[in-house]
């Protein structure tokens, strides 16, 4: 596996269930799933699968940031 998919797979730790499956049906399959889709699936409406899918973006950010600093990748602003 190469450096940077191990450090997704390490920052995806950082998701509860939920937001880990959102992201991957809604970005990592290759027949992605619409908010509509999971906002049924979940019995939420799309805007709020919409404002899951935003906050585990911006966890899955941090944290990768965090290992790119560890292991001394430059990291852009």
């Amino acid at each position: 596996m190469s450096v940077r998919r191990d450090m997704l797979v390490e920052a995806l730790s950082v998701l509860n269930d939920r937001e880990k499956d959102i992201i991957t049906q809604r970005r990592l399959h290759d027949q992605p799933l619409t908010l509509e889709e999971l906002s049924s699936q979940y019995d939420v409406s799309r805007e709020r699968i919409r404002q899951i899918e935003v906050r585990a973006f911006e966890k899955l950010q941090d944290k990768m940031r965090e290992l790119a600093r560890e292991k001394g990748m430059v990291i852009p602003a």
